[in-house]
């Protein structure tokens, strides 16, 4: 085990955004075949994790309102003169 670990460790240190599978994968290429489980119990050993991408805020929010009126967010306020505000609900 101690080569998967040593193996592994390169691995992460090459591509350290690979994940999991992309890992298994490597190395069943290299002949040691273990599974995700395996895998996650050796790098959970060895200190190591995957590096992954941030999500990203919405960039550029009213950029999307121009491509989309619809999706305009709606004033709420007191109706003006001559509107009223009215909810139906049907059962």
């Amino acid at each position: 085990m101690l080569r998967v670990m040593a193996r592994i460790d390169v691995l992460c240190l090459e591509d350290p955004c690979s994940g999991r599978r992309r890992i298994v994968d490597y190395l069943a290429r290299e002949g040691i075949i273990i599974s995700r489980d395996q895998e996650r119990n050796l790098m959970r050993g060895t200190g190591l994790r995957e590096i992954y991408q941030k999500p990203r805020a919405i960039a550029g929010h009213s950029s999307l309102h121009s491509l989309c009126p619809g999706c305009r967010p709606r004033k709420l306020g007191s109706a003006g003169p001559g509107e009223s505000a009215a909810v139906t609900i049907s059962w």
